[in-house]
């Protein structure tokens, strides 16, 4: 049988990845002695790359390598640094020792490379997997894999996947996967020194635990080999499903969807043109809060393409990750996915033919790929999608099964095959920025296309209500019409809830009159879920809700079966595969808490009001702008934009599609005074001025007190106190420039002033711009400001409060006023230094601090003038009504820096810096003549 074996540098999870450089730096040593090669210099880039520069013994001839202990696949731009590298440093020649695949483009970079005349082509080696292994057998490091051995161990030879060179601290072993209906299980591991099967428990539990990519699979499997049957596995992958009934609670029947045309079209446009082979994007999520539709929106497409027009062309595969228990989930749900498309006349003609031997990436086993290859052929697209994709981080059991999706997205894009991935992700869901998760989707954010579900709008609420009145078989009263359209507010999964109720209390003799004068409140509707409940139905819902994606066999223990049957009737829990869910996670909240989600805005701005408003002011209704374009028109970085962008559509500002932001429709203009009054109308909705609105106008509000409500208002948020603190004078200065707080001294108050506060936006400078020049004010001297930076600059990013403690309060105000540390949502980092002194990085900063070149200026035509003057210019110039004691102490130190930078100036170098700040009877230098 033909087989591609893979490299993996594997350690033990938790080791620092010096151990895994460690590791590579033997392998490359070893191949390089094999070519007569010496290490002359070494250079460790990360802990899994190593730059070596080498001498050949007998010709001395130099060459450069750089040894990669990848997963993923190289890029082309990995090869074309490399030769950068050579041409530039005059190397004879240079190497590639990579234990990762080449990418598609690599391969086609290498291809042409090696078709160029043969002394250019000799100037670049690359040595991917295949050659690596290759030359370690040819030079009897290692044995070659027993693979007849391996064949009469497992008795089958379709039962072996591919397999793996496994290089660790333990030694460097063969493991060979072993598929159980076409899926890897296990593994069995084989000595590469004397190509013995490995049976060492102790061993093979070691080589388990560290951070290979088969860690998921069974490494003593073969300790079970004497009882397997080899009959065929169960399947374990759930579809989506959707509702029986109207009335169920499920995903909605295709025939009920309603709406949502726009994000249908962008997904069956994104498979029309994969299938047209003018896309790259190969993954799409769907976005939006709990119970906006994604799951029903998904169950809608698939059902949408099995008409006459789309069958030939598309299928659409969606499971359900709640059911799944182990990474084996991801692989099982590929190999169905393509099965169940082959049967329908997708692919190959054979659906059994179809396996996964290669459990790190899917796609390079030899029949997926030549599945793909005859999608590719036929023009037909297949699509994968999970849904409820938040599950997998939302616990720690559920990480290694997270690992394996994020494995197989990246060999999705990377593979620019036929087949698409799709995503149903959850916003409201917790995401901590350290997760991997969050990095994750950043990440493949130039290869990901987004869909993202808002409130329904009121066509789309009309229509639903129409559906219903159909399904309830008699006409809706007008005012009850009224009602459940006023009271939805656009949320699908609180519509649903409310016409529920609505067609059972009709249908159990009420009638609809009655129902008008009552307050179609959704917790009393949750309430009466559960009051309808006995004592032990109540107990196991409670035990699903805390557990949830709860084990089918843990509650059978702990309950009574008739009890879960009864929860099942009354459609209050739903069974995917061997997990028990609650049928809206919404429910499962109200059951935990018994509260029901806050339909007021809880929206925080990522942005600043002044970001916000530069950015808005650059929109128009008729012309689409990008985010890059955005950035260069703003002088705002890509992260700013981004948050600017977010906090632009949440206030229904603007409308962004396909990474393209324009002025939404609802807006007039795009100037100052309009942007403001959206806020402020947007902001009236807002939890936090609900809040703060039930105040005594005479009560203060603190920061503190804002921390507290927001912390209320997002329970769930896990943001840590300096970041708190960060969105509690955010959101004070934006409902103060919207005209609902007033701002006293660092306090505020709640007073709405019916229209919005220009002359906060005017006043609110910190102290540091005025009319958008920036005001730097010498807070310290400069010889404290750089012993500051000094004691900062071993770490990037730092705790200001702890420098703060020690006495450098006012130093470190004076480096963010001179952009040597920046600050963003609560964390101080170094402003992109390189390791040049600091004395030199605060001197440069100084000479181009405009405010220290106006009293330049000034000083050159009065060389005499006090510190008293110069707090006087400053304080006319920039129109900052300081008080008498603020101009000569800010004038004092403006001019003890500007003489320092001057006095570098002249004498061509930079002068010891001055510390304490002296006042002009200290020290008068008129060393300023008149030019």
């Amino acid at each position: 049988m033909e087989y591609k074996a893979r490299i993996e540098v594997a350690i033990p999870k938790g080791v620092p990845n010096k151990t895994k450089g460690d590791l590579l730096e033997d392998l490359a040593e070893k191949l390089l002695r094999i070519q007569q090669y010496k290490v002359v210099k070494q250079l460790r880039i990360t802990g899994t790359e190593l730059d070596l520069l080498c001498e050949h013994r007998v010709n001395r001839r130099n060459i450069y390598v750089e040894c990669k202990a990848y997963r993923n696949s190289i890029s082309a731009d990995v090869l074309t640094k490399l030769l950068g590298t050579v041409h530039s440093k005059e190397y004879q020649e240079g190497w590639l020792i990579s234990t990762g695949p080449l990418s598609k483009d690599a391969k086609g970079f290498q291809h042409e490379w090696e078709n160029k005349p043969t002394a250019e082509s000799q100037k670049l080696s690359i040595y991917p997997p295949e050659m690596v292994i290759e030359a370690l057998i040819l030079a009897r490091i290692v044995k070659r894999l027993p693979y007849d051995l391996a064949v009469k161990t497992i008795g089958n030879e379709d039962q072996l996947g591919d397999p793996t060179l496994l290089i660790t601290e333990y030694g460097v072993f063969w493991t060979i996967a072993c598929l159980e209906g076409g899926v890897p299980v296990g593994v069995l591991v084989y000595s590469t020194e004397t190509g013995d099967l490995i049976k060492d428990h102790e061993l093979l539990r070691k080589l388990s635990q560290t951070d290979t990519s088969q860690c998921e699979l069974n490494f003593e499997y073969i300790f079970s080999l004497p009882k397997l049957n080899f009959e065929p596995a169960m399947n374990p992958v759930i579809e989506v499903e959707h509702g029986e009934t109207w009335t169920d609670y499920r995903p909605a029947r295709p025939e009920d969807f309603v709406g949502r045309k726009e994000a249908q079209e962008q997904i069956l446009h994104l498979l029309k043109d994969v299938r047209n082979g003018i896309s790259f994007t190969r993954v799409f999520a769907v976005k939006g809060d709990s119970g906006m539709g994604k799951s029903s929106l998904i169950a809608k497409l698939r059902n949408r393409v099995r008409n006459q027009h789309y069958s030939s062309k598309f299928y659409i595969y969606a499971v359900d990750v709640r059911a799944s228990t182990d990474s084996s989930y991801i692989l099982w749900s590929v190999l169905e996915c393509l099965r169940n498309a082959a049967e329908l006349g997708f692919g190959t003609n054979n659906p059994t033919d179809l396996k996964i031997t290669n459990s790190v990436n899917p796609f390079e086993s030899p029949s997926i790929k030549e599945f793909l290859t005859q999608l590719e052929q036929n023009k037909q697209v297949v699509c994968l999608v999970f849904d409820q994709f938040e599950e997998l981080y939302s616990k720690p059991e559920m990480f290694g099964i997270f690992e394996a999706t994020q494995r197989l997205l990246l060999s999705a894009v990377a593979a620019q095959s036929n087949l698409v991935l799709g995503f149903a992700w959850k916003t409201d869901s917790t995401v901590q920025q350290d997760h991997p998760a969050y990095y994750l989707w950043h990440r493949l954010a130039d290869h990901r296309m987004e869909v993202e579900l808002g409130r329904f709008t009121s066509s789309e609420a009309s229509k639903a209500i129409s559906i219903f009145q159909k399904e309830l078989g008699e006409q809706l009263r007008t005012d009850l019409r009224r009602q459940l359209t006023e009271n939805n507010q656009g949320y699908p999964w609180l519509l649903k809830k409310l016409c529920i109720h609505v067609y059972d209390t009709v249908r159990s003799g009420i009638s609809q009159s009655e129902l008008v004068d009552k307050d179609l409140d959704v917790e009393s509707l949750f309430d009466k879920d559960l009051q309808e409940l006995s004592t032990s139905e109540r107990t196991c819902l409670k035990m699903i809700a805390e557990s949830s994606p709860a084990d089918w066999y843990e509650v059978l223990d702990a309950s009574d079966q008739e009890v879960i049957r009864g929860l099942q009737g009354k459609r209050l829990i739903i069974r995917s595969g061997d997990r028990l869910n609650l049928y809206w996670d919404i429910f499962r909240e109200y059951v935990l808490t018994q509260t029901v989600p806050s339909i007021a805005l809880s929206y925080l701005p990522g942005s600043s009001i002044r970001a916000m408003l530069k950015v808005g002011e650059k929109l128009n209704s008729t012309e689409s702008k990008s985010f890059s374009e955005l950035g260069k028109l703003c002088s705002l970085s890509e992260k700013t934009i981004v948050n600017v962008i977010r906090d632009l559509k949440m206030f229904g500002i603007a409308t962004v599609k396909s990474s393209k932001i324009k002025l939404a429709e609802a807006m007039e203009t795009s100037d100052q005074v309009k942007l403001l009054q959206r806020l402020r109308h947007v902001l009236q909705s807002h939890a936090l001025t609900m809040r703060l609105s039930s105040h005594d106008p005479s009560e203060i509000i603190t920061t503190q007190h804002i921390i507290d409500l927001l912390k209320q208002i997002n329970p769930t948020a896990m943001h840590k106190e300096n970041t708190w603190k960060v969105y509690a004078e955010k959101m004070g200065h934006w409902l103060s420039v919207t005209g609902y707080l007033v701002q006293r001294k660092n306090d505020w108050v709640f007073e709405d002033q019916g229209k919005v506060n220009l002359e906060y936006l005017t006043k609110t400078r910190k102290g540091r711009k005025s009319g958008g020049v920036s005001i730097f004010l010498g807070e310290t001297s400069p010889a404290r400001t750089i012993e500051c930076l000094d004691h900062i600059r071993e770490n990037t990013v730092f705790s200001v409060e702890k420098i703060k403690d020690k006495g450098y309060r006012n130093a470190i105000n004076a480096l963010r006023g001179l952009g040597i540390i920046k600050y963003e949502l609560g964390t101080h980092t170094l402003n992109g230094l390189e390791k040049i002194p600091s004395k030199e990085i605060v001197w440069d900063a100084a000479s181009k601090e405009k405010t220290i070149q106006k009293v330049m200026n000034f000083l050159k035509n009065h060389p005499t003038a006090d510190g008293k003057s110069v707090g006087k210019f400053i304080n006319r110039e920039y129109k900052r009504d300081w008080s008498k004691g603020s101009e000569v102490r800010v004038g004092n130190s403006l001019r003890q820096w500007t003489i320092w930078v001057y006095t570098g100036i002249h004498q061509k170098q930079i002068p010891k810096p001055p510390g304490r700040i002296e006042t002009s009877s200290e020290r008068q230098m008129p060393i300023f003549e008149n030019e």
